[in-house]
């Protein structure tokens, strides 16, 4: 109501409250920090929260991560975002699903993203 960013606001949870509490607490405690207050976040946040996790090393985040990739209602640039975060995934149904946007034949930022993140993934695995 007047005019401050909250938890409920994913672009101040991207931007400045993740950062933030990464900076503070460290890395484990911080990814503890975030998987604690995850669960009574808004979809949004929690998903922004989830990416974070993934991009840290967290396996927790891999739920949110995949579901914001698979919603087609959300714009593309977060969807391609997500794509970015499972790079760091461990699970193959991640892989299945960045194949499943790579093998589209659209060529737009998410289904590029999609193949980019598949030959790091596979170069990391060599």
């Amino acid at each position: 109501p007047y005019g401050f960013q909250t938890l409920d606001h994913p672009e101040y949870v991207a931007a400045m409250y993740a950062p933030y509490i990464l900076e503070i607490y460290g890395k484990p405690g911080a990814l503890k920090e975030l998987a604690r207050i995850m669960p009574s976040l808004p979809v949004a946040s929690r998903r922004e929260v989830a990416m974070e996790l993934l991009r840290n090393g967290d396996q927790l985040g891999l739920p949110d991560t995949l579901a914001l990739l698979q919603d087609e209602s959300v714009v593309g640039w977060q969807r391609a975002n997500a794509a970015r975060a499972l790079e760091y995934a461990r699970a193959s149904r991640a892989r299945l699903a960045l194949e499943s946007l790579a093998n589209q034949t659209s060529n737009d930022e998410l289904h590029r993203v999609a193949r980019e993140v598949l030959a790091k993934m596979a170069e990391h695995s060599q």
